[in-house]
């Protein structure tokens, strides 16, 4: 009855069935991920887990006898900072490069805590170790590593983590360890020369200030190509040049893993000009946004992807025959401008990290796929067109709209609801079906008129205001004369009053 519609309005329905829309790229939530724990220690090569790196870690600093050299962007695990103080009492000479103090500014990859709590953590280090170590600072200095008394019994580790314990026991990392007097040297000579020439600040033992370091007139000049050690360091992109010549030469796959990869980049372009080509590129990442361009160029190359939000590590494996494990992300600031370590992996090593791939490819939390039927998707996903947040696996929502007034009576007696869904109704979908339920009201004459002009014309009330023209009817039947009126003169159609 048209009075009950006067009353209550129309309660209309609108089903959007979205089941057989085509998305992607995508991410897809993979069954039942362990990556986290993984552990394992094969030809010098570790992925930590539970404690065995900073077990490691440990032992080669409790075995040092005359120096160690330490560099980490942040330090801040209190039982290498124990073992360290253990170092210095014993005699040892103990050195420490690191970035720390960036964090009195701008939040770093492991910590975007508030700034306050940056500060403090930056004092800790220094209250804890400054008074049994020669600390040097820089900005950019993002290399970790520690060597073990280099000139006469040489041994390191170089890792992908930061000395905190959030790194070294929950992230997804890997390390390596060195023995070989060579490869123990270059590595060395490149601690002395971040150490005394691209290190800027040296923290004061008794105030614990920060002042200028005064360049140390025997640094070690690095105008020479060391043989498995690489770097990035001044004006020698030494990874970068590694990167780019193994990538070039790939004929069968590249599998990479790397924390922030940089669209904008030349290893990053050269990378998707190989998939493009046919090689098979597989990406070990984390689901975040700063890599989404990248990783959605990637898949529709022709890429694979795998995520996980623990992902750390930074490594490559071209063709099972080239390998290197590295500290650097690809980026500019990790190849072009930073402080970086990669170690050229043997034959072995190159085998052991093909296995933790291969391990991580089941364990990661995500896998992408090019595209997929949105009513395929039975697990949570992420969008990645959209942003990296998990959505849960497409459903059916419900959603009630409310009381909406028709924009033209038309609309209310044709119960017309598609001009009153929401803009973004069939773009952005990541529901395989929507309910939608609107309770659409007629337009009416406006309230409280200020002594408008009547007037009648065939069977219809012609109100006029100070606001405009209103034609008012009484019923559908009406409809079509009233419109013919309202083109002429310009009025609005509203549904009387009972």
């Amino acid at each position: 009855m048209p009075g009950d519609k006067v009353e209550k309005g129309i309660v209309l329905n609108k089903i959007i069935d979205n089941s057989n829309k085509v998305v992607g790229p995508v991410l897809i939530q993979q069954g039942h991920p362990n990556l986290e724990k993984i552990s394992s220690e094969e030809h010098g090569i570790f992925q930590p887990g539970a404690n065995n790196l900073i077990d490691k870690i440990i032992k080669v600093i409790s075995h040092t006898k005359q120096f160690l050299c330490v560099s980490s962007f942040l330090i801040q695990d209190s039982s290498i900072i124990d073992e360290i103080r253990k170092c210095y009492e014993r005699g040892v000479r103990v050195y420490i490069l690191t970035a720390a103090e960036t964090q009195l500014s701008n939040p770093n990859e492991e910590d975007d805590s508030p700034l306050e709590k940056r500060k403090s953590n930056f004092r800790d280090m220094l209250n804890n170790l400054s008074s049994h170590a020669l600390i040097h600072t820089g900005d950019d200095l993002h290399a970790k590593f520690i060597i073990s008394d280099p000139k006469t019994n040489p041994k390191a580790i170089v890792f992908t983590s930061n000395l905190t314990l959030r790194a070294l026991t929950e992230n997804i990392e890997l390390a390596i360890e060195l023995s070989g007097k060579f490869e123990v040297e270059e590595l060395f000579k490149q601690f002395l020369y971040g150490f005394w020439k691209a290190a800027k600040r040296e923290v004061n033992s008794s105030n614990k200030e920060l002042s200028a370091v005064n360049q140390h007139p025997e640094f070690v000049d690095l105008a020479y190509t060391p043989q498995r050690i690489k770097w990035t360091l001044g004006n020698q992109l030494l990874i970068k040049d590694l990167l780019g010549k193994m990538i070039e030469s790939a004929e069968s796959y590249i599998s990479i893993s790397t924390w922030t990869i940089d669209m904008e980049h030349p290893i990053a372009m050269q990378l998707i000009k190989k998939a493009s080509e046919g090689v098979k590129v597989i990406l070990f990442t984390r689901p975040h946004s700063a890599n989404k361009e990248f990783t959605i160029t990637l898949i529709k190359n022709g890429g694979t992807v795998y995520c996980h939000k623990l992902l750390h590590a930074k490594s490559l494996i071209v063709d099972g025959k080239q390998g290197l494990i590295m500290t650097a992300n690809i980026s500019k600031l990790g190849l072009d401008e930073g402080f970086e370590t990669a170690v050229i992996l043997c034959h072995d090593q190159i085998n052991v990290l093909n296995k933790i791939h291969n391990e991580w490819k089941h364990g990661c939390q995500y896998r992408s796929e090019k595209t997929i039927i949105l009513g395929d998707i039975k697990v949570p996903w992420i969008n990645i067109t959209e942003n990296f947040e998990e959505l849960p696996k497409p459903g059916v929502k419900d959603i009630d709209l409310g009381q909406v007034t028709a924009k033209k009576l038309r609309d209310y007696f044709d119960e017309k609801i598609e001009d009153y869904l929401p803009d973004n109704n069939q773009k952005n979908v990541n529901d395989k079906q929507i309910n939608y339920t609107i309770n659409l009201l007629p337009p009416r004459l406006p309230t409280h008129l200020a002594n408008p002009k009547i007037e009648e014309k065939n069977d219809l009330e012609i109100y006029t205001t100070n606001n405009g023209k209103y034609i008012c009817v009484k019923n559908r039947e009406h409809m079509s004369n009233a419109e013919d009126l309202s083109k002429k003169i310009n009025a609005k159609i509203v549904l009387c009053d009972k």
